[in-house]
Formats: structure tokens, sequence, C-alpha cells
């Protein structure tokens, strides 16, 4: 981003500022351009602004950025530099800054074709011409006003306010009236030549239309003869219409009779029908279905649902007894399972073995210690010792205690057997309780089979035996019995309505057949073969009519061949269209030449009124532009007679610009442009002056006057002035220090 900077040093003069511009210029964004991306400049301010930077630094680039994102870029063209990157689209920003309300916005330019969205409207009165003719000067555009009549179009251009030149407008305008009545065969639509052409064709036209008139005779035949044709025409017409209607009478008569005989035919099978279906008797049934079938709708109903729910009943009743029966089953062989269990006989005998091998020991035990306390009691009474003798007695008591220890231990079953014994009695409990539940069922079953068939017999259906399948089908044979006698009844009485359609069709088709033949003049009962005749007839009066067109046409074709040939003469059209084409020509340029003398004389009295009121303005402010720059040595800038540019000394000398030297000449153009845009206020009022290193051509002194003409015109409008030399900015910061600087 360039750098704003400010002196410190105290300027000599400074300028009062005086900006009229709605907005100004207060940043420039070089997105995508030439060699820079995302580059910002500014922030720019209203009048005086410098931009100071070294060769290549972007002076030229930014500004042709500013250029470009008004007005269009440049088209990529071979040696022409169009500042568009590699394999990117050009893309830059304006931000202008409204001076009421401080509101920024952007103009935006990526491609041409999308325009660019102008919120302040500061691109509304001027084109990209006038822009870079009177708005972006550099020391070439300063030479490029050296002819004097492109200097008047484009001082009026921008000083009336309007998009194109009035004096460029009115010239060509004069050089279209010379062409308009020019005789040159290079103007094919000037009047005169129109004209003579005109006259031209209109001899044509009247030769062509004399030779037409030998031809009217055999058109009035012609038409006599057409109308005749006209006439047999019509009457064959007639008699095709005749005989059309005719045919489609015979084709109706006998479609009626082949009708009438279809439908008494079918007349007479309706009656048989109805006489054999009235003597046909109901089916014998037995009594027990006639009293059925003579139950209402709603008794029968009640019947099916008692039915139902005594068949639910029952399918309850069969699937308890079917549970009990299964759970009875299924105690009863886990019983025998667990009975017939080798595993648990095997287990029960090794516990009875091990109490009666316990009871064994014991008494073998109670012999053995019997024996020796036996025999110790009786050796010590033999010895006479006591000890022996107690001694012995303990152990014979010992083994009595021990016997009977072991024996009552022992003589109770053991806990395997308890268990065993136990889960015995409990599968032998379950199995007596699921026959119990299934007699139970069993008696349940019974009881609603008598429940059922005492049910069914109460209510006629004795033959069904307690069979509720066998009831449902004596009360669907009812139905049917019923049914059957409803749609007999029903059939019967389709069949009288039948029959009385077709009585009264017959009488329908008797009566249309009398009327059709009444049409047609036949007798009512006459036979087809009577309008064969009659069609016969009018087919002979056809043929005869025809034979009649036939050599009309005839004639007819002689007349036309002879007066086709002369229609096939395209001579006279042609030339009545080309008459009328250069009629109409000649006409849009009788209207276009009122149209241009209008616009000449409108346009000669505003030039004249521009003139007499602006030029004075713009010529005495270029005037003292011009002296203030070159030290009085020129004096006044003026237009002579012949419209042409010239300037005069001290001494009165007018001399033309292409004399002066090149650096007068820049400064000459410069007078005029600021004194242009001094007094132009309505063109471009908002828009920068883009000045790149105009003063280069400059001396000393003249390059400081041509700054304080800049200062003078930054009172008015915004300008940016763009150098690559230190001096030039320090000059322009010596005689306005409220500049902006930016360096680049």
């Amino acid at each position: 981003m360039a750098k704003s900077t400010n002196k410190q040093d105290q300027p000599k003069k400074q300028s009062k500022q005086r900006y009229f511009g709605s907005a100004y210029l207060e940043y420039v964004k070089l997105t995508n351009f030439g060699k820079f991306a995302n580059l910002i400049v500014g922030p720019f301010k209203p009048g005086l602004n410098v931009v100071y930077g070294p060769n290549e630094a972007g002076k030229t680039t930014v500004s042709e950025l500013i250029k470009g994102v008004m007005f269009g870029w440049l088209p990529a063209r071979k040696g022409v530099n169009s500042y568009k990157p590699e394999n990117t689209d050009r893309i830059g920003s304006l931000f202008f800054k409204d001076v009421r309300s401080g509101d920024v916005e952007e103009l935006k330019r990526v491609k041409n074709a999308e325009g660019v969205s102008d919120a302040l409207h500061v691109l509304d009165d001027i084109d990209k011409e006038t822009y870079e003719t009177m708005f972006a000067l550099n020391s070439d555009e300063l030479l490029n006003l050296d002819r004097h009549n492109e200097v008047t179009a484009r001082l009026l251009t921008a000083g009336s306010g309007t998009a194109s030149s009035p004096a460029l407008v009115l010239g060509e305008i004069q050089n279209r009236l010379r062409e308009s009545l020019s005789r040159s065969a290079q103007n094919p639509d000037s009047i005169t030549l129109l004209r003579e052409e005109q006259a031209k064709d209109k001899a044509e036209v009247q030769v062509l239309l004399d030779e037409a008139e030998g031809f009217r005779e055999q058109e009035h035949r012609q038409e006599s003869l057409l109308a005749r044709k006209e006439a047999l025409t019509e009457a064959q017409s007639n008699l095709n219409s005749e005989i059309e209607e005719l045919k489609s009478n015979r084709a109706r008569l006998e479609s009626i009779d082949e009708s009438t005989e279809q439908n008494t035919a079918l007349l007479e099978d309706t009656r048989a029908t109805q006489e054999q279906m009235a003597a046909t008797t109901t089916e014998e049934a037995s009594s027990e279905i006639l009293r059925l079938s003579k139950l209402s709708a709603s008794e029968e109903y009640q019947l099916k649902a008692a039915l139902d729910d005594l068949d639910e009943e029952r399918m309850k009743r069969e699937h308890a007894y079917d549970n009990a029966k299964r759970d009875a089953n299924k105690s009863k062989a886990s019983y025998d399972t667990f009975i017939n269990d080798h595993d648990y006989h095997t287990e029960q005998d090794r516990a009875k073995n091990q109490r009666r091998i316990r009871i064994v020991v014991a008494l073998v035990i109670m012999v053995a210690l019997g024996v020796v306390g036996l025999w110790l009691f009786s050796h010590g009474r033999a010895a006479g010792s006591l000890s022996y003798s107690a001694f012995g007695l303990v152990l014979c008591l010992g083994a009595l205690l021990v016997a009977a220890a072991g024996i009552v231990a022992n003589i109770h079953p053991s806990k395997v057997e308890e268990a065993f014994e136990e889960k015995r009695r409990n599968h032998e409990w379950i199995k007596q309780q699921d026959a119990q539940h299934l007699a139970l069922a069993q008696q349940e079953l019974d009881e609603h089979h008598e429940k059922t068939k005492r049910y069914l017999d109460t209510h006629g259906l004795v033959s069904a035996e307690g069979s509720i399948r066998q009831a449902r089908h004596l009360l669907d044979l009812a139905h049917d019995l019923r049914n059957n006698e409803e749609v007999t009844q029903q059939n019967l009485q389709a069949l009288t309505l039948q029959r009385a359609s077709l009585e009264s069709l017959l009488a329908n088709l008797a009566d249309q057949r009398r009327e059709l033949c009444l049409a047609m003049n036949l007798d009512p009962r006459a036979p087809l073969s009577d309008l064969d005749q009659l069609i016969a007839r009018k087919d002979e009066e056809r043929a005869k009519t025809m034979q009649l067109i036939s050599e009309t046409n005839r004639q007819l074709g002689e007349i036309s061949a002879e007066l086709s040939r002369a229609r096939h003469a395209t001579a006279f059209d042609e030339a009545k269209q080309r008459k009328e084409i250069v009629d109409a020509r000649l006409q849009e340029q009788y209207w276009e030449l009122a149209k241009l003398l209008l616009a000449e004389r409108t346009l000669e009295v505003a030039i004249a009124e521009w003139e007499r009121k602006s030029q004075p303005e713009v010529y005495q402010q270029a005037s003292r532009l011009f002296a203030q720059m070159t030290k009085g040595a020129w004096q006044t800038v003026r237009m002579n007679a012949e419209g042409e540019i010239e300037v005069l000394d001290s001494v009165k000398t007018a001399t033309p610009p292409q004399l002066l030297s090149l650096g007068t000449r820049q400064q000459l153009y410069l007078a005029l442009r600021v004194a242009l845009l001094m007094t132009a206020e309505n063109v471009g009022h908002s828009l920068p002056i883009l000045c790149d290193d105009i003063l280069v051509n400059f001396d000393d002194d003249r390059r400081r006057e041509a700054v304080k003409v800049l200062i003078e015109l930054s009172q008015y409008r915004q300008v940016i002035l763009f150098t690559c030399h230190p001096s030039v900015a320090a000059l322009v910061r010596e005689y306005d220090c409220s500049c902006n600087l930016l360096e680049l």
C-alpha cells in the first residue's frame, strides 16, 4: 500500500480548498492488474494529490487501472500493453467517497461484459473519449489537439454536456444532405437518382398496362363459362347430395328391417323363457331346510352368531382337554422315566449296601470286643486279678454299646435313599393331579357336546345331531334356497321389463320406417326394391350433368391456357414492384431529408448560442492561464474566423500552435484543458484528473507556474499528479502544503 507523507517544513503558499464534486476517489485497489496483485493505493483526498515513485513503480499502471475500471479494459492485442496478468483476469476496484454522507462505494470491474455498478452515478455525464482527452493527461496527450477542428469538436462535446460533439454531428448531417441530393452513382439512394428511376419505371408500367387490356374480352367469356360451370356443379352437387341421402336412407331402412327382425325373434324368446321360468317350481327340499329358509336375516344372523359362540367354546374345551391330556401323558412319562432310571437305582443300592456293611462291621467289632472281654474277664477271675476282670467287663460293655450304636445308626435309610423316595412321591403326585385334570376336561367337553346338541335340537337343527359344522351346512342350504327364490323372482321381473322394452322398440322402429318412407314419397310398406329404382334414376341424371360439366371445362381450358401465358408473364408485376419500391425509397428519402434539414437548423442555432455564451469564458480562462505559465510571453488564446486556434504575443502577433515549441504547445493545450475543466463544471465533476508526468518538457519557471495552475484546478476538481521526479513533488509541496503526497 502506498505511503502518505507530510513534510514538516512550512510551505511558501497554501491553497484554499474549494472542491465542488459530490464524491471523490479515495482508494485504488489493484487486485490483479499488470504485475501487481492485491495492491492498495491511497488514501486520496479532494483537491491535489501527488503520487511519487521511481520508474516501474506502477504510476502508469495505476492510471491505466483507473481508466480501465471506469470505461473498460483495453483489448489484448499484439503490440499493446493491456496489463493482463498471465492465466487470470484483470480485476480492479475504485473506492469513491460521498462528500455529504461519508459513504464509500466500490466500482469494481472483472470483465468488460459485466460492467460496473455505479451507485454514486459518477459516470453518468461523461464518456470514455471525453475522459481520455480532457481528464487523463500525459506528455503525449498534450499534443493530440493540434488539429483545430478536433479542438472545437471536443470543446463543444465537453462544454455542451452532450455525449457526442455537436460540431461533428453537424458536419455529418451536412455530408448526408449533400449525399441525398447528389447525382453520383456512389449514392444510389439520392433523391435525384431515385426521381429519374421513378419516371423510367412509370413509363414501363404504362406500356405493360396497355398490353393487358387486350385480355379483357377473354376474361369476360371465361367469367360466363365459369358461371355456367358453377350452376352445373351446383346441380351435380345437389344430385350427389340427394343420391347420398337416398343411399343413406336405404341403409337406414335396411338396418331398421334387420333390427325389427332381430328384436321380434328376441321378443319371442323372452316370452318363452318367461313362461318356462314361471312354470318351474322350487326343487324339493326337506321340511327342516324349508322351515329354515323362512328365517329372517336377523334370525339367521343370531343363530349363526350363537353357533359361532358354541363353536368357539367347543374349541376352548377341546384345547383345554388337549392340554390336560398332554400334561397327563407328560407327567406319566416323567414318573416312568424316573422309576426306570438305572443311575438312581444304582445309587440307591449302593447306599443300602453301605448301610448293611456298617451294620456288619459293628457286629464284627462287637463280637471281637466281646470275645476279648470275656477272655480277659475269665483270665482275671482265674488269676484273681480284679483289673483284668474289670477291663474284660468294660470291653464286653463297650462291645454291646458299639453294636447298639451301629445298629441304631444304620437301621434308618440314608439321605440318598430319603431324597430318592421324596422325588418318587413328587412325580407320583404330579401324575395323579394331571390325571384328575384330564378327567375334569373330558367331563367339561362331554357336557359342552350335550349342551350344543340340546341347543341345535331346540332351534330346529335336529338332523345336525349336535354337529356345529352340519348345522352350518343346513343353514347354508336354507340360505341358498332363499336366494334362489329371490333370484327367480328378479329374473322374472327383468324378463317382464325386457319384454316391455322390446315391444316399445318394435313400435318405435315401425314409426321410424313409416316416417322415412313418407319423407322419400314412398309407401310405408314399400320394399327396398322401390328405393333402388329411385336411386338408379338419380344416377342417370348425374351422369348427364357430368357430361355437360366436362364440355364446359374443355372450353374453359382453352381460354385459361391463353390467359395463363399472359398471367405467367411477370414483367408487369416486376415493373409495378420496382415502381412501388422506388416510390417507397423516395418517400423515405424525402422524410429523411426533412429530418436532416430540421436537425441541421437546430444544431446551427444551438452551436451559435453555445459559442456566444461559452467560448468567450473558455478562451478568457485559457488566455489567463497560458499567460501565467509563459510569464506574459503569450497573452491571448482565441479561435480565428476559420475555426482554428491561434495565440497572440505581447505585440498582438497571431501564431498557430504548430509553430510553437514543444513545451510551449503543451502549455497551450494544458491551459485550454484546465480552462475547459474549470468552466464545464457539469462534466465529470466527481472524477479525478490524471496527470502523468506532464511537466517533463517545461523549464523551471514555467514548471512552477504550471504547478500553480494545477493547484488552481484542484480547487474545483480532484487532481492526481503522477511523477518520478522528486523535484516536482517538492515543488508541489512548496506551493501547496495541503496537497496529499503518496509514495509508491
